[in-house]
């Protein structure tokens, strides 16, 4: 009788580590490479979460330990995503980090299962931010739809300025890369094009990567009423110009890394 007992304890004990060690192993991110991934969202009929680390970025590790381990986050992710954990400088990484327009680190990309953008996030967030994030973007198919279609649109060869200017604040909202999009937008504005209003829009609007936005804001910052001259310029360089250059002697593309430090020497 007591060995039994003793059976018993020592079975309920195990499965008590082996269900506490299943609860505490957080996200479930695949195993494989980034097209393996995709295949695996398509089959599953799931949309795709990516965290972009580095091995030197501190906030990725605390961002992972205090977040990735959470059973509540964990259970949300590992039921609604095919999860994929993406060393920028590694491998595959570097060449989907330029893609994806990523630039700081951790930055997570939420992607349809063919690889589409859908949104993405470099702020800290709590556990339950993290979570109501993911259900936003669970959420909003109908504007994912809408930029679908305007993917479409762009990639079959509209160039008129006022699309490209909606469809420039709709990437914008989703945290989309619009570089391509706003050189299409400068050229289509043709040469008599500047403007207090104009250099607004592209400061909010020109992303973190090298575009034609940049020198040309850069030029034109003096067009702007004395107010926004001290507050837009500053804003400009931290959110934009910085990160454009940063990118450029990464990629050790000189002649990139001129033009923004010529830029810079402007604003």
């Amino acid at each position: 009788m007591r060995k039994t007992i003793l059976l018993i304890s020592i079975l309920s004990g195990f499965c008590i580590i082996v269900l506490g060690q299943n609860r505490a192993s957080g996200i479930i991110f695949f195993k494989g490479n980034f097209k393996e991934a995709l295949a695996v969202a398509q089959q599953k009929k799931l949309p795709v979460f990516v965290d972009v680390y580095t091995d030197w970025c501190a906030p990725c590790r605390e961002w992972s330990r205090k977040s990735f381990y959470r059973p509540e986050v964990a259970a949300f992710y590992n039921e609604h995503f095919i999860c994929f954990r993406l060393d920028a400088e590694k491998g595959e990484g570097p060449a989907l980090a330029k893609k994806y327009g990523v630039s700081a680190y951790p930055t997570w990309l939420y992607l349809e299962a063919d690889g589409m953008l859908r949104s993405r996030k470099t702020d800290f967030l709590t556990g339950a931010e993290f979570i109501k994030l993911g259900s936003t973007v669970l959420g909003n198919n109908a504007t994912y739809a809408q930029l679908s279609a305007l993917e479409t649109q762009f990639s079959k060869g509209d160039r008129s300025a006022d699309f490209l200017r909606s469809y420039l604040e709709l990437r914008t909202a989703a945290q989309l890369d619009n570089a391509a999009v706003m050189d299409a937008y400068l050229y289509a504005l043709g040469p008599n094009k500047a403007g207090p209003e104009l250099i607004r829009f592209l400061i909010k609007n020109a992303g973190r990567t090298w575009s034609a936005a940049i020198p040309y804001i850069a030029q034109h910052l003096v067009s702007l009423d004395n107010a926004a001259q001290k507050q837009l310029p500053g804003e400009f360089f931290d959110e934009h110009l910085y990160f454009a250059w940063g990118d450029a002697v990464k990629e050790k593309d000189t002649v990139t890394a001129v033009r923004a430090m010529a830029a810079a020497e402007k604003v």
